[in-house]
């Protein structure tokens, strides 16, 4: 295999295994399933621990180790938008779940991991 042939082989491995790692992408169905009354715990990207949940009426409140916020959530086909009351900015993204071992995580749609996460009984 040439330089190049090694350079591609390398780059379709760490996008393969870059896939693997973010787990099975939920759909619409299990969203709609899993998110409404939903109280999650879990670990933001930076390590901080965070206790949220979505409200059945579309709020939502979160409590990190420093902070809190509360805003609204909506699906969008398979994600779910957030707006925070005071956090970004007030400003509206969307977010997707995959399931992770026992857990899940949540993703940016630009495919930035956000969030690991377990679901309260």
């Amino acid at each position: 295999m040439g330089k190049v042939g090694l350079i591609v082989a390398v780059a379709v491995l760490a996008v393969a295994c870059a896939r693997t790692d973010a787990g099975q992408r939920l759909s619409a169905d299990e969203l709609h399933r899993l998110v409404p009354g939903a109280t999650l715990h879990g670990e933001v990207a930076d390590g901080g621990t965070f206790e949220g949940t979505y409200f059945r009426d579309g709020t939502m409140a979160i409590r990190t180790e420093g902070d809190a916020d509360t805003g609204t959530w909506e699906f969008e086909d398979d994600t779910i938008c957030l707006t925070w009351t005071k956090w970004r900015n007030g400003e509206r993204y969307c977010i997707y779940w995959t399931r992770e071992g026992e857990g899940y995580g949540s993703y940016n749609v630009d495919g930035r991991h956000s969030t690991r996460f377990t679901i309260a009984e």
